[in-house]
C-alpha cells in the first residue's frame, strides 16, 4: 500500500513488527521460524476508522434494538407501526419501568410516512416505558412522555421528535439515561463485544470521538482510556468538547493532543433531519436551507486557541454555509503558517456537499484532512433514495468530490460514523468504488489507502502503521478474497479470514468483566 501494484509474496514478523518483505518466497527461512502458507489470500494493512463512536456503538448493539434492516434486497420495516412493533416485541427481553427501551438505525426516508414515531405513538404502544429511538442519520430521535421527563424536558404538548440542534443538546442527557441502566460490567462486556466486532471485520485502529457538551461523562472517558489497555484494538481519542480547557484531564493520556468530531464541533446538521446548511433550499421547500449552528466568529475564537495550544482539530460539516463556517476560521489560524500548510493535520469530517472553490481552498489552499463516509451515498442510492427525494439535481451533483479531492493531492481518510453504519470497511470502500457519481469514484487502490495508509497519517502515525513495510507495527488483515478482482457491486462482501495486531492474530476471547479489570489495571498503560 505504499505504491499500487506493489506486490510481494511473503513477510516476516519479529515480535509485534514487520521484519522483512520478499518479492519471491525465500527458500529457507530463519531457524526456528513458524511458517504461515495463506494459500493464495491476500494480506493488506490493518484498517483505521477514521471517525466512529466507539461508546455508542458498544451500548446500542449491547442493549438496543437495530429498527432497519436490509431483508430481500430492501430495508424492513417500512411503516412506522412496523417499527413500532418491533421495539415493543424487543422491549418484552427489557422487563421493568425503569429499563430504557432504545432503538437505533431507523431510516427515517425508507418509511412510508418519511418520519419518526410520535410521542402519543410510543405511550400507547409501551405505556409508562422510556422509549427512545435514533434517527439513523444521528441527528433526529422520538421519545415517549417518561423519557422526555428523563432527560429534563417537559411532554405536555411536545410532538416527542427532536431535530437537529434540539436533538444534539440533548444527546449527552440520553446517553446518560441508558447508562444509568447499565451496570458498570455491562458496560465492559459491551466494549469488548464491539471490539472484537470491529477487529472480525480487519479493523486495528479506531479513531473514538466521544463526550458532550451538555455531559461531559467523564466517567465514562475515564473506563474507556482504562479499558483501551486491555481492548483488543488500537484506539485514539478525539474528545467532543469545544475548550480546550475541558480536555485537560484526558491529555496525560492522549498519543497527540486532539479534540472536535460532531456534538460541540459540529457546524450544521445532516441531509435526513433536513438541517444540513445549503445555500440554497432542500427540494420541495421554499425557505429551509438548513442552519448553520455556529457563525464564523462564534466559533474562531476555540479553533484559535486549540491551533495555538498545538491541538489537532476534527470538524463536522455537510452542507456549503456549514463547511464555509469552519473552513474560513481554519484559513484565520493557518494562513500565517510557513512551509507545512496544514502542521496540525486539522480535519473536516464528512465534507459533503462542498463548493468547488471550497474544494481547492480546503485541499490546495490549507491541506486539510477530509474523513469520509461514501457508503452513506451508496447505501442511499441503492436503498433509502432520501438525497434524491431531498436535494435539487444541483445539490445531489455536489456530492463529495472524492476524485477531485484526490487528484488534487488531498488526503481522504475512511470512516463509518458508527452507529450511524456498520463498521465494516468494506461497505465504505464499496461507497468510494462505487461512488453515484460515476465521475468522482475511486480507484480500489486510492480506496485502500483512505483506509490504510491515510488513517495512520491523520494521527501522526505513519511512520508506524498504515502500511505493510519493515520496522512497522505488524498490523494487518488476511483476507479470503482479492478486492483488486472483486466485481465492483461485490465489494462489501469481502470476506475477512484472520485480523493480526502487533505480530499476533485477535482471537476472540470475552473476559469476565471482573477478570477484564484486573488485566486493565495491571496492563502498561496505553496512549489513546
Amino acid at each position: 500500500m505504499e505504491a499500487e501494484g506493489d506486490l510481494y509474496e511473503g513477510m516476516l514478523v519479529e515480535g509485534d513488527r514487520i521484519g522483512d518483505l520478499f518479492k519471491d518466497c525465500p527458500s529457507s527461512y530463519p531457524a526456528g521460524a513458524r511458517v504461515i502458507d495463506l494459500r493464495g489470500r491476500t494480506v493488506l494493512p490493518g484498517f483505521t476508522d477514521s471517525h466512529a463512536h466507539f461508546l455508542g456503538s458498544s451500548l446500542l448493539y449491547h442493549a438496543g434494538c437495530q429498527i432497519s434492516e436490509i431483508s430481500e434486497g430492501a430495508l424492513r420495516p417500512d411503516t412506522v407501526d412496523a417499527a413500532i412493533d418491533k421495539l415493543a416485541a424487543f422491549a418484552s427481553s427489557r422487563p421493568g419501568r425503569s429499563t430504557p427501551v432504545v432503538g437505533f438505525n431507523y431510516i427515517v426516508p425508507s418509511f412510508k410516512e418519511e418520519r419518526l414515531p410520535s410521542r402519543n405513538e410510543l405511550d400507547v404502544a409501551l405505556p409508562d416505558r422510556k422509549v427512545v429511538i435514533l434517527g439513523m442519520d444521528g441527528h433526529a430521535s422520538a421519545y415517549s412522555s417518561p423519557a422526555l421527563e428523563a432527560i429534563g424536558i417537559d411532554p405536555k404538548g411536545h410532538p416527542g421528535v427532536l431535530v437537529g440542534e434540539e436533538h444534539d443538546m440533548h444527546i449527552g442527557t440520553m446517553t446518560d439515561l441508558v447508562i444509568s441502566s447499565l451496570s458498570l460490567f455491562d458496560i465492559i462486556l459491551a466494549m469488548q463485544k464491539f471490539a472484537f466486532h470491529a477487529a472480525a471485520r480487519g479493523l486495528t485502529c479506531i479513531h473514538c470521538l466521544e463526550g458532550s457538551e451538555d455531559k461531559p461523562n467523564n466517567l465514562a472517558l475515564r473506563l474507556l482510556i482504562l479499558a483501551a489497555r486491555a481492548l483488543p484494538i488500537r484506539l485514539r481519542l478525539f474528545t467532543q468538547y469545544r475548550d480546550t480547557d475541558d480536555v485537560q484531564p484526558f491529555l496525560k493520556s492522549l498519543s497527540y493532543p486532539r479534540l472536535g468530531g460532531c456534538q460541540a464541533w459540529e457546524m450544521d446538521g445532516s441531509v435526513g433531519s433536513l438541517t444540513a446548511a445549503f445555500d440554497e433550499p432542500f427540494a420541495g421547500t421554499e425557505e429551509n436551507r438548513g442552519r448553520c449552528y455556529y457563525s464564523r466568529d462564534e466559533i474562531l475564537p476555540y479553533v484559535e486557541k486549540a491551533h495555538r495550544q498545538g491541538f489537532q482539530v476534527s470538524t463536522h460539516a455537510i452542507g456549503p454555509r456549514g463547511i464555509e463556517t469552519i473552513l474560513s476560521a481554519f484559513e484565520e489560524v493557518l494562513s500565517p503558517e510557513s512551509g507545512d500548510k496544514n502542521p496540525r493535520r486539522h480535519r473536516i469530517d464528512h465534507f459533503e456537499f462542498p463548493r468547488p472553490d471550497q474544494v481547492k481552498r480546503a485541499i490546495s489552499n490549507l491541506g486539510l484532512l477530509i474523513t469520509a463516509q461514501p457508503g452513506y451515498a451508496w447505501m442511499d442510492e441503492r436503498f433509502q433514495k432520501a438525497y434524491r427525494k431531498y436535494l435539487t439535481p444541483a445539490q445531489f451533483e455536489s456530492q463529495i468530490p472524492l476524485k477531485t479531492i484526490t487528484d488534487l493531492g488531498g488526503v481522504i481518510c475512511g470512516s463509518s460514523d458508527s452507529p450511524v453504519q456498520d463498521i465494516n470497511p468494506f461497505l465504505q470502500i464499496q461507497g468510494m468504488v462505487d461512488f453515484p457519481l460515476q465521475s468522482q469514484k475511486l480507484s480500489m487502490f486510492e480506496a485502500l489507502k483512505a483506509y490504510t495508509a491515510n488513517g495512520a497519517y491523520s494521527t501522526f502515525e505513519e511512520d508506524v502503521r498504515g502500511s505493510l513495510a519493515p520496522g512497522k507495527y505488524a498490523d494487518f488483515v488476511i483476507l479470503e478474497d482479492d478486492p483488486f478482482t472483486l466485481p465492483t457491486n461485490r465489494v462489501a462482501e469481502a470476506r475477512v479470514a484472520e485480523t493480526w495486531i502487533a505480530g499476533r492474530p485477535v482471537v476472540q476471547n470475552i473476559l469476565p468483566p471482573p477478570l477484564f479489570l484486573l488485566k486493565a489495571l495491571f496492563s502498561p498503560k496505553t496512549l489513546v
